[in-house]
């Protein structure tokens, strides 16, 4: 009697010989990803960065004086944070993300933006990050 056993192929593998054989492509070391999107569709928005790590990141807020402001009497424009990221958006606070960086096995901190988490440094360990002598004051 013969048994059949179905494998389900995973794009970029290929049965040869009986033998399953895939070619996974590794995760770049964490150093490496600094200015780029830590997280490709972060809070559900598709960011872009056509051009390349270290570059603006769309959409951006907008820049200008938002007169239909819903508060009648009020102007507000989105440009308004402390901090601008590389990405070129604004923010008051960065968001840390917790990671393991594939090359070193290292844990680091990932400094990144709130809005579209673009990659503005790294601290390794990540429990420097917590440390009041070394880190007393995270900025973005």
């Amino acid at each position: 009697m013969e048994t059949s056993i179905l494998i389900p192929i995973v794009p970029g593998s290929r049965v040869t010989q009986a033998v399953l054989e895939t070619s996974i492509t590794p995760f770049p070391c964490l150093p490496s990803r600094v200015g780029t999107l830590y997280i490709q569709n972060y809070n559900g928005v598709p960011w872009t960065q056509p051009g390349g790590p270290g570059t603006t990141v769309f959409p951006q807020e907008r820049n200008s004086i938002w007169a239909e402001y819903p508060v009648p009497g009020q102007l507000f424009s989105e440009s308004s944070g402390l901090w601008t990221v590389g990405c070129g958006h604004w923010v008051d606070y960065p968001a840390v993300f917790r990671d393991v960086d594939p090359c070193t096995g290292k844990t680091a901190a990932i400094i990144a933006c709130p809005i579209c988490s673009y990659i503005q440094y790294l601290i390794q360990p990540y429990e420097a990050f917590y440390d009041p002598i070394s880190n007393a004051i995270t900025i973005i």
